[in-house]
């Protein structure tokens, strides 16, 4: 483990309530994810441009945490796919949606009913499965949502990345 790695995991733990490792991850979820030069994770590290805000529910807490940290040590996927779906995506909304991305609409109620059940529906199929019309609506969709997510640099909204 190295020294960022014990700092950061001293945080997580000060900020838990269980005092145990491993019980206390369990208390901690992603809840907004953005895109900005020069932050700093919880672990000193510096500069991150890819950060996640984690909730822990048991204390209230929040922490900024990288995106290495997120991969490698919270072990937080969801977290990754979204920021590689929003890469994606920037280059082309109509392509393929991750179910991190749909969360994250879902989440920041960008979605009506009927377009939620539509990407529920959707968002797993690849744009050559969804006729022309299907795919004019989920593009537009996706560009609500990745407008939404480039425009906010820093959100406090709530929400789990992991069930769409």
């Amino acid at each position: 483990m190295t020294h960022k790695h014990v700092i950061l995991k001293a945080r997580v733990l000060e900020c838990s309530h269980s005092a145990i490792w491993s019980s206390a991850l369990y208390e901690w979820a992603p809840v907004d994810v953005w895109h900005r030069p020069n932050g700093q994770c919880t672990c000193t590290h510096t500069p991150i441009h890819k950060h996640t805000l984690i909730y822990n529910r048991v204390t209230n807490a929040e922490l900024v945490i990288g995106s290495s940290c997120i991969k490698k040590f919270l072990s937080m996927p969801e977290v990754e796919e979204f920021f590689q779906c929003a890469l994606r995506l920037s280059k082309d909304p109509s392509g393929h949606l991750a179910s991190s991305f749909l969360a994250a609409g879902i989440g920041w109620n960008l979605l009506t009913r009927w377009e939620k059940g539509f990407l529920q529906i959707t968002y797993p199929k690849k744009a050559a499965a969804l006729s022309e019309k299907q795919l004019a609506i989920r593009t537009k969709l996706t560009e609500r949502i990745l407008g939404y997510y480039h425009a906010t640099t820093h959100r406090r909204t709530q929400f789990t990345l992991t069930h769409a």
